[in-house]
């Protein structure tokens, strides 16, 4: 069913006949009288389906974004066992707060560039 204004809703009918796999549906006027002859794509970006290969590198920055957060959050929990356990030694202090601001630092890096990598997909698909 695909609706128009004006009515309740119309039905169409799709019969085969366009190129590239696509099909011909009859869209009925709204206002009665001749209806419109549309082909439909069936390789469309606007069909619902994606790029396989858009599939590939979502899924890759997803699990290389989680295993980031995961070894992020290890190092931040180490960091603080060397900040607890240093004993008051400025070397150990330094070495600890230096670790958690890397680990910081790799999360905003990670984030960032997850960002970059899905707005230049958006634009590409």
């Amino acid at each position: 069913m695909l609706g128009f204004a004006g009515s309740a809703s119309a039905a169409y009918s799709v019969v085969p006949g366009c190129a590239n796999g696509g099909s011909l549906a009859n869209v009925p006027n709204p206002n009665g009288g001749k209806g419109a002859d549309v082909c439909t794509d069936v390789n469309s970006v606007n069909s619902g389906t994606q790029d396989p290969i858009y599939k590939i590198i979502k899924t890759a920055i997803e699990v290389i974004s989680f295993v980031t957060g995961v070894a992020a959050s290890i190092l931040i929990i180490i960091s603080g066992m060397r900040f607890i356990t240093s004993g008051g030694d400025p070397a150990k202090v330094g070495q600890a707060k230096s670790s958690l601001l890397y680990a910081i630092i790799g999360i905003f890096i990670v984030m960032i560039s997850q960002g970059i990598i899905v707005f230049i997909l958006n634009k590409v698909s």
